[in-house]
C-alpha cells in the first residue's frame, strides 16, 4: 500500500523523480502508474519506491499507483499533478555568490504549497 507521493506536482515534460512511499516494497521489481502510464521504478527499500514520472501533452491530474508484478496495482486514491510554470521577471537579476539576496518572482502556474522553492544554478 502507498501513503503518499513527493513531490505531488511536476511539469508536463516529466523526467521528475517522484518518492512514493508506503509499506512492504520487498519485491525485486517496481513499476508506477501515473494514470494510464506505466514505466518501471526503483525500490529503495521496503518503504520507498522512486519513480521518474512520464511526460504527458498537456496540464493533468492523473492518480499514481505502483505494482510489484505490473499486473495488480495498489488502489490509494493519490494523485499527481501536471503543472507547467512559467517565470515571466525576477529581480535582483543579480546578488552574491554567498547567497541571501530576498528575489521576487513573477509568473504563472505557481501553486501555494509547502513544497514550493526556487532553484538558482
Amino acid at each position: 500500500s502507498i501513503s503518499s507521493v513527493l513531490p505531488s506536482t511536476g511539469a508536463t515534460r516529466g523526467d521528475t523523480v517522484v518518492q512514493i512511499f508506503g509499506t512492504n516494497f520487498y519485491s525485486s521489481e517496481a513499476f508506477c502508474k501515473f494514470g494510464g502510464q506505466v514505466l518501471e521504478g526503483t525500490i529503495i527499500d521496503s518503504n520507498l519506491i522512486e519513480c521518474r514520472s512520464p511526460s504527458v501533452l498537456e496540464g493533468a491530474l492523473v492518480s499514481v499507483e505502483v505494482s510489484q508484478d505490473d499486473q495488480l496495482f495498489s488502489r490509494s486514491g493519490l494523485v499527481y499533478l501536471y503543472q507547467d510554470v512559467f517565470i515571466s521577471y525576477f529581480f535582483p537579476q543579480g546578488g552574491p555568490s554567498s547567497g541571501g539576496t530576498q528575489v521576487n518572482v513573477r509568473g504563472s502556474g505557481f501553486l501555494n504549497l509547502m513544497t514550493l522553492r526556487c532553484k538558482f544554478g
